[in-house]
């Protein structure tokens, strides 16, 4: 059976493997989304989003070794194609405008 070609592929990189395990699951409930890779921190997210090249990477705002504004920032700076969706349960300005 051939892969469906609208299929969505995702990353996702979060420090917290029960965040990562229910956002996993809720992607995964759209029949066209597949989570192709995790990561646990942000030097491991970009890694690998080189190796497997998603459509899109959803990155918490606040992980180890890099943030997912320090990810996302590498991701436009390396002009790699790949959608950008940043977690955080803050509201403030600076982390909001920060990408």
């Amino acid at each position: 059976m051939s892969e469906n070609p609208n299929l969505i592929r995702v990353i996702l990189a979060d420090d917290h493997a029960v965040v990562r395990q229910g956002i996993r699951q809720f992607l995964e409930s759209a029949p066209d989304i597949r989570v192709v890779a995790e990561a646990k921190d942000g030097e491991e997210a970009v890694v690998l989003i080189q190796q497997v090249q998603p459509d899109v990477a959803v990155l918490d705002i606040q992980m180890p070794k890099l943030s997912g504004i320090e990810v996302a920032r590498q991701i436009r700076a390396n002009r790699w194609p790949v959608g950008i969706l940043i977690l955080t349960s803050y509201d403030d300005d600076p982390f909001i405008s920060a990408v």
